[in-house]
């Protein structure tokens, strides 16, 4: 397995702070057959002094710079760049366990079209148990519609993650199927898609069920900001999910595709509510408001069978299903 080579593609936009812990634990991946491809989207800050350095330090360091279109698009542009028969992607604020992607390797080897891990947060203490999960082509479908969501009495909105940072992807699937990264400007999850449209083309999948990954909230992130919210996009994902599912379907998804947007504009709401204050309570109003008017939810919440949905989703469901948006608001401080 040593002579297979691994490109791991990170999007840096403003990342100084957090862009060595990252390429550090890299460069110390037990699996030492591995490029790191820094791609620079137009930082103003000094991240593009740091990939330059690394870059300058370890040969299996590339980095690239490129104009400012998010990180799908340059997501993209790594892809382009890269060498290694088998990707991985990481967030520039994100790091990784040393023996990530050895595990990875081994699992999806010549035999898996994916291979998966878990992954946690910097806080805690990673759990490795050592247990794969199969998925064949008798249930790889399962994996498809678990990474969009949940039957109504599951206790969490989703089975399985969808961010592409904690798989390990053949590359050679990506290009003969002409694969690409959506803008999240466009799309409210670039990630999802991509990794629904990659499964599409799988015949079977690995999990391993170490966590293997460290995700970092980063409050600084766009993404963890009540601005970056725009239904427009999350109407266009649903949309999308839907037409993807929908290429050769093997059974039925509206529930967890039904399930996901609820999710999505729940997490919506309680994001607005938390940012909010007096100064701007009227239009974070307006924004809740318009989000249980929009046409597509209340056409999901006529036929959702809420009551089935744990307790706390369920109270928050029966707020947003008789617009409620003062009790709506109220929940989303609190929650």
């Amino acid at each position: 397995m040593k002579e297979k080579l691994i490109s791991i593609i990170i999007p840096v936009y403003n990342a100084e702070k957090y862009l060595p812990r990252c390429i550090e634990s890299l460069l110390n991946q037990t699996y030492k057959d591995i490029e790191i491809v820094l791609v620079n989207d137009s930082s103003k800050d000094k991240s593009a002094i740091v990939c330059e350095e690394y870059a300058k330090q370890d040969s299996r360091v590339k980095f690239y710079s490129k104009d400012n279109e998010g990180a799908g698009i340059a997501r993209n542009y790594g892809i382009s760049k890269a060498n290694g028969e088998f990707l991985g992607f990481c967030d520039a604020d994100d790091y990784v366990e040393p023996d990530m992607y050895e595990k990875l390797i081994e699992s999806v080897s010549d035999t898996y079209d994916i291979a998966y891990c878990l992954h946690t947060n910097e806080k805690s203490i990673p759990v490795k148990t050592g247990e794969i999960k199969i998925f064949n082509r008798d249930n790889i479908w399962d994996l498809l519609v678990g990474e969009v969501g949940s039957k109504p009495n599951h206790k969490a909105d989703y089975l399985y993650g969808s961010a592409v940072w904690r798989g390990l992807y053949k590359k050679s699937i990506i290009e003969d199927n002409g694969l690409a990264f959506m803008s999240e400007r466009v799309i409210g999850s670039e990630d999802l898609i991509f990794n629904l449209e990659y499964l599409n083309h799988c015949n079977n999948a690995i999990y391993v069920m170490d966590e293997l990954y460290r995700h970092c909230e980063n409050e600084d992130s766009m993404t963890h900001s009540k601005l970056h919210f725009d239904i427009e996009n999350e109407i266009k994902l649903y949309n999308k999910i839907n037409e993807v599912l929908g290429v050769n379907p093997r059974g039925d998804y509206k529930l967890e595709l039904n399930r996901f947007l609820i999710k999505r504009l729940r997490n919506a709401i309680i994001r607005i509510s938390k940012e909010t204050n007096l100064k701007e309570f009227n239009k974070d109003y307006i924004a809740v408001k318009r989000i249980l008017n929009d046409k597509m939810l209340r056409e999901v919440e006529s036929t959702y069978p809420y009551k089935l949905l744990p307790f706390k989703q369920r109270v928050f469901m029966v707020f947003m299903k008789y617009r409620l948006i003062l009790g709506c608001m109220l929940l989303g401080k609190v929650s």
